[in-house]
């Protein structure tokens, strides 16, 4: 998203005027969600400080991937494991999500680990996409085809017994140096131990990944759509 990701990370890109993290925290904070892990690489030191002077009642931790140039975010996940610990259930965005806060409280009030998933077949050709079978997501992968599978946004709900499941199998894929995988790779090699949940939205409900100006331009208008 160059030239605005020149002097901002994509967090930080304002969509129909407020910035794509504000929009994340104030969404949490309105459900009572302080205790926040940021991952960080690229222009930490911005995020660090937009997050402290504009929350500062949050209670936040913020790992830094030193290797954030030349991994994906499964080693960044991995470095978090300390900071997010073992014993509570949790809530994992990517960054870039712009999605209606009625979706979060949808995936809240599933009682199992859970993540969103558009209804029907609606294949996305760059973002994730998630294969469903009786009721369980069977495979997570952005390049997937065929019937069942549909766009999934990286909204994620997880027990706290299934977050330990698939850290374990992001630690092994760290300990071979595959750090250029996606961290739904290692959720892929835990099936059927790990059983994930597609919690729905239909696909008038905004739920989108804002990648580049195409999506910019997108969600901008469907914001101002939604306003009136």
């Amino acid at each position: 998203m160059r030239p605005l990701t020149d002097e901002l990370p994509k967090p930080l890109v304002k969509v129909g005027g407020k910035e794509l993290l504000a929009r994340i925290l104030d969404t949490l904070v309105a459900r009572g969600i302080t205790e926040v892990v940021f991952t960080t690489g690229h222009m930490e030191d911005k995020i660090k400080q937009f997050v402290q002077s504009r929350y500062p009642s949050l209670h936040t931790s913020f790992v830094l991937n030193p290797r954030y140039s030349e991994t994906n975010y499964i080693y960044s996940l991995w470095l978090a494991k300390e900071a997010i610990g073992n014993e509570h259930d949790v809530l994992l965005f990517h960054s870039d999500m712009l999605f209606d806060p009625a979706l979060l409280d949808r995936l809240l009030s599933h009682p199992k680990s859970g993540v969103l998933v558009q209804k029907g077949n609606a294949i996305s050709p760059k973002d994730f996409n998630a294969r469903v079978e009786d009721d369980v997501v069977k495979e997570v992968r952005v390049k997937i085809s065929g019937p069942n599978v549909s766009f999934c946004a990286p909204i994620y709900k997880l027990k706290a017994e299934d977050l330990n499941l698939w850290m374990a199998e992001i630690e092994k894929f760290v300990q071979q140096e595959r750090l250029s995988h996606y961290a739904e790779d290692a959720f892929n090699e835990m099936i059927p131990q790990l059983v994930l949940h597609p919690v729905y939205f239909e696909d008038h409900e905004l739920c989108m990944e804002v990648d580049d100006f195409e999506d910019l331009e997108k969600a901008t208008k469907l914001l101002a759509i939604l306003k009136k």
